[in-house]
């Protein structure tokens, strides 16, 4: 059954906003400085080490590249069967918020294109589970309720693939990485897309991603500068 959220959902909403921008605003004069127009965010590997929050570049479809921090973790997790991760809320100087989860996008708020407001699972996350062990299962269905149009309780098949190992570039320095393709099924629509990660090949954890957060929404690319949990 496809649910209707009230209106009154956007007022918890615009509580973290207003929590997390009085957060951000003590970093967002000093990250204001590395903001180009012309390229927009690009930071040293020293500025990046020397603000005391983890941090990563976002790209949205064509726009430019932005920088966004870690303005608040929530260990209470929407999705019930996930309690063993943190959701992180990141936000940009224009208070775009990308919400993550081992990784993955679960929700956005504010973005230029549309938002996903929810994805809902009741088994656990491929990527939390561990996408370099070999026996991590390689299928996952969940649920996709995203906005404009008021769609909700899409049904989305995703399938993984390991790739061979590769070298890429992060934060000025390079990282050996496997690389994973998941493709997203939602047989509603019959449509299908690609969603890809490129993970610690021996801790698993996501480094780079270049995501469709829902269907008829741009990629959005995520980069790692400072991961959660590191010191600054």
């Amino acid at each position: 059954m496809r649910r209707i959220y009230p209106s009154f959902f956007l007022i918890p909403l615009l509580m973290i906003l207003m929590g997390c921008s009085q957060k951000f605003q003590d970093v967002n004069d000093s990250v204001t400085q590395w903001v180009t127009p012309s390229k927009g965010a690009e930071l040293s590997s020293k500025e990046i080490g020397n603000i005391p929050y983890a941090s990563l570049y976002a790209t949205i479809g064509n726009r430019k590249q932005a920088f966004m921090v870690l303005a608040f973790t929530d260990s209470s997790p929407t999705n019930t069967n996930q309690t063993t991760t943190p959701e992180l809320k990141w936000l940009s100087k224009d208070n775009v918020m990308i919400v993550t989860q081992h990784g993955r996008i679960i929700r956005t708020r504010r973005a230029p294109d549309g938002d996903l407001i929810q994805l809902h699972a009741t088994t656990r996350d491929p990527l939390q589970q561990g996408l370099h062990r070999k026996n991590t299962p390689t299928t996952w269905h969940y649920q996709l309720d995203w906005q404009p149009g008021y769609h909700f309780g899409y049904q989305a098949h995703a399938i993984f693939t390991r790739l061979p190992l590769e070298t890429i570039k992060i934060n000025h320095q390079l990282h050996q990485v496997l690389p994973i393709v998941e493709t997203v099924t939602v047989t509603e629509l019959q449509l299908s897309y690609d969603n890809l990660y490129w993970l610690h090949p021996q801790t698993g954890s996501v480094l780079k991603s270049k995501q469709i957060p829902a269907p008829n929404l741009p990629y959005i690319e995520l980069v790692h500068l400072k991961r959660y949990g590191e010191s600054s």
